[in-house]
């Protein structure tokens, strides 16, 4: 009778531990895939940002306003005044 609960017992601790396991690669896995869509989602933006600022900077160049580049690269107008100063 001892021994049945004693295995009893070690299987149960078998189980436990299998499903902790089990439990801790899923969340590393979710983490891990939450992790590369973040990464992806940061690095869309600043190429996003780099091209903005390459149109403005482009845009100024060929002499459009401020306003006119600010509308066209859809920045900010106090970003694309930056821009326009550090041209000069």
């Amino acid at each position: 009778m001892i021994m049945n609960i004693e295995k009893a017992k070690a299987i149960s601790d078998a189980v436990f531990v299998t499903a902790m396991e089990e439990a801790k690669e899923s969340g590393m896995r979710q983490g891990e895939e939450k992790g590369r869509e973040q990464g992806i989602k940061q690095g869309v933006e600043q190429g996003y940002e780099k091209a903005s600022i390459e149109l403005a900077t482009n845009c100024l160049k060929l002499g459009l306003t401020i306003e006119q580049v600010s509308k066209a690269a859809r920045l900010d107008i106090e970003v694309v005044r930056k821009l326009s100063v550090e041209q000069e």
